[in-house]
């Protein structure tokens, strides 16, 4: 579905003269990042709501859409697969939170962060065929090139 959207859009754009057709693939691209994270916005809202965590699901979209930005991520093979992890992710974390905050204590809190910058620090960025590193960014990130 995204796929087709994007690919409608990109084409009515194409035949009207607005985009080169050796821009066509870097519009497509876009297109399908930008619904691509519309629908996985709304869905979590709509599952937020449902199960009456959209605050909880809000604060998750705007700190994981920052942490996202410079991060990289995980990339699936499906928007469909993205979909349910990113879900999966966000209900585990929200969850989670909810159950530290009310039957946690401080130390238990604590330790989870502390592995939590860990896990960031050693994984993240992420380098991807979409967004490979450059040459600096490999110095800056202290990652080792994987060929």
């Amino acid at each position: 579905m995204i796929d087709s959207i994007s690919r409608n859009i990109n084409q009515a754009l194409l035949t009207r003269n607005i985009i080169d057709f050796d821009d066509m693939d870097i519009y497509l691209y876009g297109f399908q990042l930008l619904f691509a994270t519309i629908f996985k916005g709304i869905g979590l809202i709509i599952i937020g709501y449902m199960l009456g965590y959209l605050t909880e699901i809000l604060i998750f979209i705007g700190g994981f859409s920052t942490l996202r930005v410079s991060a990289g991520g995980y990339h699936h093979k499906s928007y469909l697969g993205c979909f349910i992890m990113t879900v999966i992710f966000a209900l585990t974390s929200v969850l989670g939170g909810k159950i530290i905050t009310n039957y946690g204590d401080f130390y238990i809190t604590l330790g989870i962060l502390f592995i939590s910058s860990i896990l960031v620090f050693i994984y993240a960025p992420v380098d991807t065929a979409n967004k490979p590193f450059t040459e600096t960014e490999y110095i800056r990130y202290r990652k080792a090139r994987i060929a």
